[in-house]
């Protein structure tokens, strides 16, 4: 027999995985040794023929929800940072805020999403969960990185809510920073953009990121502001954006005439919505995630231990 063939890798997988055999049941009933089966299966999961997924309980750390609370006047779900490693933060965080989607959105709403690689990373995330809502329509907030690659992967994030909500998807098909403010204008008014902005602006659940300034801006990375804009945001003392809307260390839109030319969801139509969810997690964003909170577009943050600590540190040092 060949031990290292795929039959035999199927049958030792399944046995093993599916029926709950121990590795020394399956080594007796394959004739082959214990040590063969252990290979069999580490050599299965490293090659894609098995997916691991936990599905542990995630519970709110209550004392930093509080004081988020108190310091912000939002309401906020801290997870525990369990492991220090980015990826598994962001992983536990993007798993609660689903979780919560799930309770908020109700049959036939309007959700509202930016785009971004912490949002791809939770749109990501969908697969592991069950939906039973109907009739959503799922609407993209915010313009696209035009001729860029970005433009694409802003299309999957819809396409990724559009499939699992089974929900009518609608992208922006616009870039999301424009020249002159007058072109933006009259394309906010066009026969193909009107219907999609009027359908963010009726959703009552939006969901976004907050981006640092200048340090993580994807949109200096990615050549989408031209070196004026940047010069501009720089002097302006920005620390971020939400939907390439910067602001300041206060809270205060800065760059008026970069607003202006902006395609999207501005902070005063974020703001009159029920539920404006915002995911953050990195403590290099803790003057951005203040400055973002300051604005009072968020009013249900989403972020882990570490991020948390990280910015109440920063405003206590503020404060004093």
């Amino acid at each position: 027999m060949k031990y290292n063939d795929e039959d035999t890798l199927i049958r030792v997988i399944k046995q093993y995985y599916e029926l709950g055999i121990s590795q020394k049941e399956i080594a007796e009933k394959e004739y082959i040794s214990r040590s063969t089966v252990n290979r069999l299966i580490n050599r299965a999961v490293s090659e894609g023929y098995v997916k691991i997924r936990l599905n542990y309980p995630l519970e709110a750390h209550r004392e930093f929800s509080v004081r988020l609370a108190d310091a912000f006047g939002v309401e906020a779900v801290v997870v525990p940072t369990y492991v220090d490693d980015y990826v598994l933060r962001l992983r536990d965080v993007g798993r609660a805020l689903i979780t919560d989607l799930l309770k908020i959105v109700q049959n036939d709403d309007i959700l509202a999403i930016s785009w971004g690689r912490t949002i791809e990373y939770v749109a990501r995330l969908l697969e592991d969960f069950q939906n039973t809502k109907k009739g959503i329509r799922v609407v993209q907030s915010n313009g696209c990185i035009a001729g860029n690659m970005e433009y694409i992967r802003s299309s999957e994030i819809i396409g990724l809510f559009h499939s699992f909500f089974g929900a009518d998807g609608y992208i922006l098909p616009v870039p999301v920073n424009l020249d002159k403010k007058e072109v933006a204008e009259a394309l906010m008014h066009d026969s193909k953009v009107e219907p999609i902005m009027t359908l963010a602006r009726q959703a009552q659940v939006s969901m976004f990121t907050v981006g640092s300034f200048p340090n993580e801006s994807i949109h200096a990375e990615r050549g989408l502001l031209s070196q004026k804009d940047i010069d501009d945001i720089a002097k302006s003392g920005a620390v971020g954006d939400i939907m390439s809307r910067y602001f300041d260390y206060e809270g205060n839109l800065v760059c008026e005439d970069l607003a202006a030319r902006t395609m999207g969801l501005s902070f005063e139509e974020l703001k009159a919505k029920k539920h404006r969810m915002a995911i953050v997690v990195g403590t290099s964003k803790s003057r951005a995630l203040i400055g973002a909170l300051r604005t009072g577009v968020i009013n249900r943050l989403y972020t882990d231990e570490k991020t948390a600590n990280s910015i109440l540190a920063e405003n206590d040092r503020q404060q004093s």
